[in-house]
């Protein structure tokens, strides 16, 4: 919501794309939850497409590479996580799908126009989060290392997917030369060197990342658990064991990388979220390692697995919002920041610039006053509009003062603020039954 004020070549440490693509949504919809979720499901729903279609490649049979694209909903991330929070890791995921399927296609058919879609959605991967490289590399790695794919990488077609790609990306990478303190603004979450135990940062970044891949055995286990011992069934075998192998490559190489770069730059913390781009060829492995064995009884088992899991999702994660006064929980949801803002406007701002130390309120603040400019520390500048008011905004739940963060942020904005204003607050119940009482603190500084 704050980013989208403006469109720029770069944003931060993230990749621009997925704010590119919300404001383009905003223009279409307006700054709103609308084009927030739109934006969202789409990408998801492209990750189990793009799936399904690469399962088609190397399974050869559709009902095989259904069963493949609803496995990923057996990876607790992509099937939580990526519902209840998750923006550029939703969409590097479904670039990371359709890269695959796009360097599947390529190395079927040598055609120029696959090399091109190559190219495209492989620069659309660079853009939309900064470790899809990561994956981008491993592929190549994949490719190069093995006999039948290796031609691939010298035929005329690998030089035009490059150059797309570059020429793609290059205006991106000029701002990253321009602003290389935004893109290392967010590197604290890696802790590089930062020794946490009595373990060397490199050795618990293993450890970190060994729990992490860990994370997306349910895959394997829910087709061991429909395929074991199943009969086996009489048609043909239609898979390609080529394409195979070099999606085993792939992920073979991604975690070799991922473990390598944690040695050598001692990161300690590896989410396993990380991973999710990574390892979305897992499915369609594991489809492949059963596709002996799914008999039409045992896909139908893998199907209602996945229909019980989706479910599962939706009622828990409406659940904790909806349930948040049985369950004794708060719930960011339930904030109503409706009715903090219309007594915002009782206390006579309507319009204007709003700076918050919180960026989560200043969110959900520029959905209640689309038209005023919204800023919080490490978000794009702009400039305040003339003859408007101010308004400093915080999380005063805990605290009545305003934090000394804010106040050096909105010195630095404006230049200089008055010091004899005296906060004010607003204050609500949360929605459901929720037990948090919100209150924001604010100062309304005059127009000047």
């Amino acid at each position: 919501m704050l980013l989208t004020q403006r469109w720029s070549w770069g944003y931060g440490s993230q990749g621009p794309l997925y704010t590119w693509l919300l404001c383009g949504l905003f223009q279409l919809f307006g700054p709103g939850v609308a084009g927030l979720a739109l934006l969202k499901n789409a990408l998801l729903f492209g990750a189990y497409a793009f799936t399904y279609l690469s399962g088609r490649e190397v399974l050869g049979r559709e009902s095989h590479a259904a069963v493949a694209a609803v496995g990923l909903l057996f990876i607790p991330h992509l099937a939580w996580e990526s519902q209840r929070d998750q923006t550029h890791l939703v969409l590097a995921t479904m670039l990371a799908a359709a890269t695959l399927y796009a360097t599947l296609r390529t190395v079927r058919t040598r055609s120029l126009g696959w090399c091109v879609r190559l190219g495209v959605v492989a620069g659309a991967g660079l853009l939309s989060k900064y470790n899809f490289a990561v994956f981008l590399l491993a592929l190549g790695l994949a490719l190069l290392t093995g006999r039948t794919t290796r031609c691939a990488l010298v035929h005329r077609g690998a030089l035009l997917a490059g150059a797309v790609l570059v020429a793609s990306t290059a205006p991106h990478w000029a701002w990253v030369w321009n602003h290389p303190h935004l893109l290392v603004s967010e590197s604290d979450a890696f802790q590089i060197g930062k020794q946490t135990g009595a373990l060397p940062a490199s050795v618990q970044g293993l450890i970190n990342l060994l729990v992490g891949v860990l994370q997306y055995g349910t895959v394997p286990a829910m087709f061991g658990i429909f395929c074991w011992r199943a009969p086996a069934p009489t048609e043909p075998d239609l898979a390609s064991p080529t394409l195979a192998r070099l999606l085993a490559r792939t992920v073979g190489w991604a975690v070799a990388i991922c473990a390598a770069a944690v040695g050598l730059f001692g990161v300690t913390s590896v989410r396993a979220r990380w991973l999710q781009p990574l390892l979305v060829p897992l499915p369609i492995l594991c489809a492949y390692a059963a596709r002996r064995r799914l008999a039409p009884t045992r896909q139908r088992g893998l199907f209602a697995a996945a229909v019980a899991v989706g479910v599962t999702v939706l009622v828990a994660v409406n659940g904790t919002v909806l349930g948040a006064g049985w369950l004794g929980r708060p719930h960011n949801l339930n904030v109503p920041f409706d009715q903090l803002a219309q007594q915002l406007r009782q206390a006579g701002f309507d319009g204007g610039t709003i700076l918050s130390d919180n960026r989560r309120v200043a969110g959900n603040l520029r959905l209640q006053f689309p038209n005023a400019v919204v800023m919080a520390p490490n978000t794009p500048r702009l400039a305040p509009p003339a003859g408007k008011p101010v308004l400093l905004v915080w999380d005063a739940t805990h605290q009545m003062d305003p934090p000394e963060a804010l106040m050096r942020f909105a010195t630095d904005v404006l230049g200089s603020i008055p010091t004899s204003i005296t906060p004010q607050s607003v204050q609500a119940p949360g929605r459901h039954g929720d037990p948090r009482i919100t209150r924001l603190g604010f100062i309304r500084l005059p127009p000047s």
